[in-house]
């Protein structure tokens, strides 16, 4: 067998310009077997790769991929019923109320008075630059582009999201600006009045408990709310909206006195400014 191997010697090593080492001086030469390489190969090799770098241009990461940004919010839905509340002239107390939603009208919600179809809610369009208004008037009206309550921000998707206030007619073309007449979401079917009083006004306890919402009864342009103990029968004991200076609340008294107990509860009104 060692007469068949065949080995790399001084001689053959030197020819490829190479030292003989300590390993190379007696490499056996089986296959698969690659000659190595010469400085020229390599020279050779490194320009190519060099001209290749330089026709791909410099390298550049891949940028990475921005977060997907927060869809936008999605605008508040039209309310079904809302609230005309408020006072501004004895006349308004006869829009103050409920108001449904029976249909659509440019694009928005047209609502009418709770057993009252006569008073109804549209927005409309404006006569000059372009927008839309919402009219609070008759039916009769929404062609005539009339109204007797009007607000500038048609774009709110119903009245009670308006933010631009609200406006009554004084007279022919005379408009007034009302920080009292509002829209906002009906009142609910009931409330609770809560808590507990000193040993001396132990007589309080007759007043706490629920409350029912009574649509056929407004004071102020406010609903008005009767205390379920009362039963079957009508009492003076209710909880109304009372625009008095200096600060507006919620009181619990006799509607018929009119006396006011002191006991205040901020219900329809975030701010209590009537």
């Amino acid at each position: 067998r060692r007469a068949c191997e065949r080995t790399w010697g001084e001689r053959e090593v030197r020819a490829l310009g190479y030292s003989p080492g300590p390993l190379m001086a007696r490499r056996p030469l089986g296959p698969p077997f690659l000659p190595p390489i010469s400085i020229a190969s390599t020279a050779i090799i490194g320009v190519a790769a060099f001209a290749f770098l330089i026709a791909a241009g410099p390298h550049r990461p891949p940028t990475p991929a921005e977060p997907p940004s927060t869809p936008p919010a999605e605008p508040p839905a039209a309310a079904e019923e809302i609230l005309l509340a408020g006072s501004h002239a004895e006349w308004t107390a006869e829009w103050a109320g409920v108001y449904r939603r029976t249909k659509m009208h440019n694009g928005a919600p047209y609502y009418s008075k709770s057993g009252d179809d006569s008073r109804v809610v549209w927005r409309q369009k404006a006569a000059h630059g372009g927008g839309f208004l919402w009219h609070v008037g008759h039916p009769a009206d929404v062609a005539q582009g009339e109204a007797v309550i009007a607000a500038d921000d048609g774009g709110a998707a119903s009245p009670d999201l308006v933010s631009s206030g609200w406006r009554a007619v004084e007279g022919p073309g005379t408009w007034r600006r009302s920080s009292r007449l509002r829209f906002v979401a009906p009142p609910p079917a009931s409330v609770y009045l809560s808590g507990h009083a000193p040993a001396e006004a132990a007589w309080l306890a007759g007043w706490l408990g629920e409350y029912v919402l009574r649509r056929d009864l407004l004071v102020n342009g406010w609903p008005t709310f009767e205390s379920r103990r009362c039963g079957a029968t009508r009492c003076d004991r209710r909880l109304w909206f009372a625009p008095a200076q200096p600060a507006a609340a919620h009181e619990v008294g006799s509607g018929a006195e009119e006396r006011v107990l002191g006991l205040v509860y901020s219900l329809l009104a975030d701010d209590c400014d009537g």
